[in-house]
């Protein structure tokens, strides 16, 4: 299948919204003949119509219908100080991947409508909208973006981690600036929880066990500070799994600093 565009994405949640090209057309900031190209194109991509067109009106198809609900989370933050508005983050299911979601960060479309992309991150975190474990986006401190996900529904070890993503400069752009990262064995019921602050340079690691002659809980603190530390958000992978506990640290805020 051909791959399509992020504009093409939005033009087409538009058209969905406002039921009528001209609206459409005037929201994007485009030409009406120009949005209809791109529909047709997204159509082509997917080789279904997704929308029915009247001599007044569009009404989605249920194909169409069928696509917009792969966005599985959306937020509006100022994340970039430099630009006006909020920026609009949005997840969506890759569309090769679906258990997997895609991050992309557009300018606010009310000062910049026509602007690119500001990031997008394929394959970025677990998606497991049918066992009910969507990833999901929330504000965080200081201009930050938090980007929650889990995999609790399956498995013997079940697990959650938190990205804190952060814009750092027009260099760098967005950077994993904070992790989170907890998991346990469903048998032993032994685990651990990791928190790396990478921006301060410091990680607090957790990890708990079960004395066989208590059968109490027994939990282990450790606390290491480093030289603050930032990976840039395209090198973070999906099913980011972090064992060992919590990949020994991200090996010490990373083997190579970026």
């Amino acid at each position: 299948m051909k791959t399509f565009t992020l504009k093409q994405l939005r033009y087409f949640d538009a058209l969905a919204r406002h039921g009528h090209f001209g609206q459409a057309a005037a929201a994007c900031a485009i030409s009406q003949p120009a949005l209809s190209v791109q529909i047709r194109e997204l159509e082509d991509t997917f080789g279904a119509a997704l929308v029915e067109r009247g001599a007044r009106a569009v009404r989605v198809t249920a194909f169409g219908a069928d696509l917009l609900p792969r966005v599985i989370d959306s937020l509006c933050i100022d994340l970039v100080e430099a630009h006006n508005g909020c920026e609009q983050i949005t997840l969506i299911a890759n569309s090769q991947e679906p258990d997997t979601a895609d991050l992309i960060i557009l300018t606010d479309r009310r000062t910049d409508p026509g602007g690119e992309p500001l990031a997008v991150i394929r394959q970025i975190a677990f998606n497991g909208a049918m066992w009910g474990m969507s990833p999901s986006l929330e504000a965080g401190e200081d201009g930050t973006l938090l980007l929650n996900s889990e995999q609790t529904g399956m498995g013997r070890h079940p697990w959650l981690q938190t990205l804190e993503i952060t814009y750092l400069d027009a260099d760098t752009g967005f950077a994993v600036t904070g992790y989170h990262y907890t998991t346990y064995d469903r048998m032993s019921a032994a685990g651990f929880t990791c928190d790396f602050d990478m921006a301060g340079g410091h990680i607090h690691m957790e990890s708990y066990d079960i004395d066989p002659e208590t059968e109490q809980e027994v939990v282990t603190e450790e606390d290491f500070n480093l030289t603050p530390a930032r990976m840039p958000l395209h090198l973070w992978q999906a099913f980011q799994e972090s064992p060992g506990p919590c990949g020994d640290g991200l090996s010490r805020f990373f083997e190579t600093q970026f």
